[in-house]
C-alpha cells in the first residue's frame, strides 16, 4: 500500500513541477519582452558577463553589472538586444559598492535595515 500512495505522490509533484513554470511564464510576457530589453552582455577579448540597463539619459545608457565582469582593464563592448556593439570607454566605469542584506519580516530576521 505505501508503494501506491509515493507513486501518486510523485507524480503529483512532478506534474506540478513541469506545468508551474508554463504558467508562470503563460502570465508575464511583458516581464519577459522588458528583460530582455534590458539585458545586455559585456564582452571583451579576455571575458564577458552580463548586465542590466537601469537608467536611459538621451543616448546615454546606464548598466550595472557584477564587480567581476570589469575587474581588469580591457576593451569591453556591450551587446544590447538588438545584437548591436557599442564600446565601453574606460573612464566612464564606476566601481560603487552597493551589496545590501535583507530578508522577509520575520522575528528571526537579523539582516541589518539600511
Amino acid at each position: 500500500m505505501k508503494f501506491n500512495y509515493l507513486l501518486t505522490s510523485t507524480l503529483i509533484g512532478t506534474s506540478i513541477a513541469f506545468i508551474q513554470p508554463q504558467v508562470a511564464q503563460a502570465q508575464s510576457p511583458r516581464v519577459n519582452q522588458v528583460a530582455k530589453e534590458i539585458t545586455v552582455l559585456v564582452n571583451s577579448p579576455n571575458s564577458n558577463g552580463s548586465g542590466v540597463i537601469i537608467k536611459k539619459q538621451g543616448n546615454n545608457y546606464t548598466f550595472i553589472t557584477a564587480a567581476h565582469v570589469l575587474a581588469r582593464e580591457d576593451n569591453y563592448q556591450i551587446v544590447s538586444s538588438d545584437n548591436q556593439t557599442y564600446p565601453i570607454k574606460p573612464d566612464s566605469i564606476k566601481r560603487i559598492k552597493g551589496v545590501q542584506n535583507f530578508c522577509p519580516p520575520q522575528p528571526e530576521c537579523d539582516a541589518p535595515t539600511p
